[in-house]
C-alpha cells in the first residue's frame, strides 16, 4: 500500500539542514524544477526530514513509493475477479493516478529497480501516462527521493534528471553535535511554550508555500536573468539544459517562496549550487561512462485491452 507520511517531527525543528529545507520546499512547490534528491549518510535524518515535510504542505500529499512497486502498480491494472464476474475489463487506479498534484516521495532510490526509476522520471517530465486502457492521462507530481552512497549509486543519467541535488552533512564537530542534543531534548521535553513556539514555525513554512503557489503563475522573467543562468551555466560546463532549467524555475520559485514576483541575481546565486553542484563537469572530463539500460523519449503505451 502506498503510504501518506505526515506524522513526524516537525519540519523546522530539525538542525544544521537548512540547505536541504530549502531544497525540499522548492521542489515541493514547482514540478517544472524537476524534483530533489537528498543524499546523506545514515543517521543524517534525510528521511524523517522529507517526511516532516508532509507536515506543512498546502493540500498536497507526500505519497511515500514501496521499494517493492511493479509497473502494474504504477500504471494501474485490471481487475481480473472483477472483470470475470461482471464480463467486462474494470481498470483500477495505480499510483501514477494517487500522486497528480501531488508529491511522490522515493527512499532510498538507489536500491529501486532501474526500470521503473527510469519510468517514474519519464511520467514525471512528460507530465502524463497511458493507462492499460491505452487513456492518455495527466501526471503532474513533484518527485523527492533519498539516498544513502554507502548503500550503492545511482547512474549519472538519473542524478541529472533530478533538478536540485543536496548532499546532508554528517555533524562530527563538538559545537554541532551540542546543538543537535540540544535540540533533542527541547523536542523530547518540550514545554507547552515550546510546543507553541515549533507550531508558529511550521505555520510560517506553511504560509511561505502557500504564497509561493499563488504567486508563481504571476512572476517575471526578465532577459538578464536568462543571461545571468545560462553564463553560470557555461562557466560550470554544464552538459545539456536540464541544469539551465532547474536554475531557472529554482531562481523563479526561491523568489516567490520570499514573496516576491520577479527574480533577482541573490535569487539565481542561492540556488546555484542546488541546481548545478551535481551536474559540474571540468572542460577535459567526459561523463562517467555507466552500463545503463536505454530510455524511450516517451513512455511506452500500454497495449488497448478489449472487452472480455
Amino acid at each position: 500500500m502506498v503510504k501518506t507520511a505526515n506524522t513526524y517531527k516537525y519540519f523546522s525543528a530539525f538542525t544544521g539542514v537548512e540547505s536541504a529545507q530549502w531544497v525540499l520546499a522548492l521542489a515541493a512547490t514547482n514540478p517544472q524544477i524537476g524534483g530533489a534528491l537528498l543524499s546523506g549518510k545514515t543517521g543524517t535524518g534525510k528521511s524523517s526530514l522529507v517526511q516532516a515535510l508532509g507536515n506543512i504542505l498546502p493540500n498536497k500529499k507526500l505519497i511515500k513509493l514501496p521499494l517493492s512497486v511493479t509497473e502494474e502498480a504504477l500504471f494501474g491494472s485490471f481487475n481480473i475477479e472483477k472483470t470475470v464476474q461482471q464480463g467486462e475489463w474494470l481498470y483500477e487506479n495505480g499510483i501514477f493516478a494517487q500522486v497528480h498534484n501531488n508529491i511522490l516521495f522515493i527512499d532510498n532510490i538507489n536500491l529501486l529497480s532501474t526500470n521503473i526509476t527510469y519510468k517514474i522520471l519519464q511520467v514525471q517530465e512528460q507530465a502524463y501516462f497511458y493507462t492499460p486502457t491505452g487513456k492518455k492521462q495527466p501526471c503532474n507530481f513533484s518527485i523527492i527521493a533519498t539516498m544513502n552512497p554507502d548503500e550503492g549509486g545511482i547512474t549519472t543519467k538519473v542524478l541529472d534528471r533530478f533538478g536540485l541535488f543536496v548532499e546532508l552533512p554528517q555533524h562530527t564537530a563538538i559545537g554541532n553535535r551540542l546543538e543537535i542534543l540540544k535540540e533533542q531534548e527541547r523536542w523530547d521535553l518540550a514545554t507547552e511554550a515550546q510546543q507553541n513556539a515549533y507550531q508558529l514555525s511550521e505555520k510560517k513554512w506553511q504560509e511561505r508555500l502557500q504564497t509561493a503557489l499563488t504567486l508563481l503563475p504571476q512572476t517575471t522573467i526578465k532577459e538578464t536573468d536568462l543571461q545571468a543562468i545560462a553564463q553560470l551555466c557555461k562557466e560550470a560546463f554544464i552538459s545539456g539544459h536540464r541544469g539551465d532549467l532547474a536554475l531557472l524555475w529554482g531562481a523563479v520559485t526561491y523568489a516567490a517562496l520570499h514573496g516576491r514576483k520577479s527574480i533577482l541575481l541573490k535569487d539565481i546565486l542561492a540556488v546555484k549550487d542546488w541546481a548545478l553542484a551535481h551536474r559540474i563537469r571540468s572542460p577535459k572530463q567526459a561523463p562517467p561512462k555507466t552500463n545503463e539500460p536505454k530510455e524511450n523519449k516517451e513512455t511506452e503505451q500500454p497495449k488497448q485491452r478489449t472487452k472480455a
